[in-house]
């Protein structure tokens, strides 16, 4: 998602099954309906966790360990444009979720880590029009990822302090 050529060590969001639309533009009028993650997970940590879109859509997130240098790794948010939520039927385990008031989307911002010689994108902050955000960002077990919603602000577990992060609008980078 970014134009940064200088930097070796930079990161984007992963995204998948996209085909020719952007993130912005999957979003953009968009609202989230509800959630789901496989059951037993939880905000805390979840190695597949669903945001349901008002349009039949989803996005599913996970996050992908990268090396930040020497022994340090950086979870880097990966997504998913899921166009039939109803595909996670199929898969090995039980799916939990819950519909929720609607969440609807009035920006969306980048959350960065950001150092020398090191930039990686861990996740999305989300904000309503009433100014109240949730959070989907790299989880501190490689792989996940860990939730902040109006509704469980008690259970987030990021990788790094919020206060950490840099942050950008989505579609700036």
């Amino acid at each position: 998602m970014s134009d940064n050529t200088e930097m070796e060590n930079q990161h984007s969001i992963v995204l998948q099954d996209f085909a020719e639309q952007t993130l912005s533009s999957v979003l953009a009028g968009r609202h989230i309906a509800g959630f789901w993650m496989p059951f037993e997970q939880s905000f805390k940590m979840a190695w597949l966790f669903q945001l349901s879109l008002d349009n039949e859509m989803a996005l599913e997130f996970w996050s992908d360990p990268v090396n930040a240098g020497g022994w340090e790794e950086v979870g880097v948010l990966c997504i998913r444009l899921v166009s039939n939520p109803q595909e996670r039927a199929g898969t090995t385990f039980e799916w939990v979720g819950a519909q929720i008031a609607p969440f609807i989307i009035a920006k969306v911002q980048v959350l960065v880590d950001e150092r020398p010689d090191f930039q990686a994108e861990c996740g999305l902050e989300f904000f309503n029009d009433k100014g109240e955000d949730l959070i989907v960002v790299a989880g501190i077990s490689p792989g996940s990822v860990t939730i902040s919603a109006p509704f469980d602000r008690q259970n987030f577990d990021p990788e790094c302090y919020l206060t950490e992060y840099k942050r950008e609008p989505l579609g700036a980078r």
